[in-house]
């Protein structure tokens, strides 16, 4: 039991210094793979299956580390486009379905722009409603403003003003759309100064939007429309669902959002508010992109494990077949170091070239991906790490080194006399 437990603590060690005497056998004599090349040109058929395995598990592997970099580099810049010097405050439990029904009183506003090195307070009141063009309808989700607030909307890019005007103090029916709202609502595309019939209340255009700079606000509010305070007040909304309290500088956020706690504490006599900075949302959602990229690639590790045993079955068949030609060469002189060397290079050839289709499969895959999130409307740039590429290609000839080890063990065990003669 002891000898067991110490063999399996040794085993790292044992692959490390098997993988080190192959490539100086490789090194020191070049014939050994030329050996391997021709040996593996030889069964090319069962060259190719294994090679897949090796293919499909690389290049998912590949394809979702690069999509995970990917994401968690447009999120990261999307949060700092927003700025990080935000502190957001919503009712009940956060932003989910408790805040969807809640509300904040309007004196938690003054109990804010109180706290020292908060800038600006901005509410933001919200409602859904439904729209009607002719005889077609559509829900909308109305977001109220005031108009000097709507700076901050552009600072932190969920408006970008492309046609019209924004909305100013004495607006009341009127609007401010995503470009695309107006070409997907209804059957037939919208217009700047269209009327615009919402809640049974008569709205018109005066604004048109680019699509947000924050992708994640283009895929889910492409009904979402900007319009007045008053206007909000119209369907009965009074008290804001959120506030957004811009901070002096980032280092005073931590401390600004720990005072809002406390203060709105004290104002409701219980904790039935969130208060989330910038960064704190950030940080969940990587977190979250981080578990779910773990479980997938857990999924898509699967597939390599398959390709290493079909790399082990196909080294075990090609031990059998050549059984006389080990003994062969065992007898003129060829050292067992000898023939693990030309099977672990026949596993690590496969690994490495199986890693290689995979690696470009794999770019390929994640390069299609992000091209289709941009069209769709959620810009992502492919970020492709040279670490990623070097350390996928290492650990293919890895995995083919490792599945050749007991193969060539086979071999090398082969009694010289009793493989010649095997038929």
């Amino acid at each position: 039991m002891l000898f067991g437990l110490l063999k399996k603590l040794l085993f790292p060690f044992k692959i490390a210094w098997l993988i080190i005497t192959t490539l100086l056998d490789l090194v020191s004599n070049p014939e050994i793979i030329q050996v391997a090349f021709k040996n593996l040109g030889q069964q090319k058929m069962r060259r190719n299956l294994t090679l897949l395995g090796v293919i499909i598990g690389v290049g998912a592997i590949i394809t979702l580390a690069a999509l995970g970099d990917s994401l968690n580099a447009s999120i990261e810049e999307q949060f700092e486009a927003m700025g990080l010097n935000n502190v957001f405050v919503e009712p009940g439990g956060g932003m989910g379905f408790d805040a969807a029904f809640s509300r904040i009183p309007e004196k938690d506003i003054r109990i804010v722009e109180g706290i020292p090195n908060v800038e600006k307070v901005v509410p933001f009141f919200e409602t859904s409603a439904i729209a009607t063009k002719g005889k077609e309808e559509a829900s909308v989700f109305l977001v109220g403003v005031k108009a000097e607030h709507q700076e901050v909307l552009e600072e932190m890019g969920y408006i970008s003003l492309k046609e019209g005007r924004l909305l100013s103090d004495n607006d009341v029916y009127s609007l401010v759309v995503f470009e695309n709202f107006l070409e997907d609502t209804f059957e037939k595309e919208l217009q700047l100064r269209e009327t615009l019939e919402i809640g049974g209340k008569k709205f018109r255009i005066v604004g048109v939007s680019n699509q947000s700079d924050v992708s994640f606000a283009n895929l889910g509010f492409i009904t979402m429309v900007f319009t007045s305070k008053k206007a909000l007040e119209l369907f009965g909304e009074i008290d804001p669902v959120e506030l957004v309290v811009q901070v002096s500088s980032k280092e005073h956020v931590p401390e600004v959002a720990r005072r809002i706690e406390q203060r709105l504490e004290r104002s409701h006599g219980q904790k039935d508010f969130s208060v989330l900075t910038s960064e704190s949302i950030l940080d969940i959602a990587l977190q979250v992109i981080g578990v779910v990229q773990l479980f997938v690639l857990a999924i898509a590790a699967i597939a390599l494990v398959v390709g290493a045993i079909g790399i082990m079955n196909t080294m075990f068949m090609a031990v059998t077949e050549r059984t006389r030609e080990i003994g062969t060469m065992k007898a003129i002189g060829a050292t067992n170091a000898t023939i693990r060397s030309i099977f672990l290079a026949e596993a690590g050839i496969v690994g490495i070239v199986g890693g290689a289709m995979g690696i470009g499969i794999g770019l390929l895959l994640a390069f299609a991906t992000t091209f289709g999130a941009t069209v769709m409307g959620f810009p992502l740039d492919l970020i492709i790490s040279p670490f990623l590429i070097l350390g996928g290609l290492l650990f293919s000839f890895l995995i083919g080194i490792i599945a050749g080890i007991a193969p060539s063990e086979k071999a090398m065990a082969l009694d010289p006399v009793v493989a010649i003669r095997y038929e």
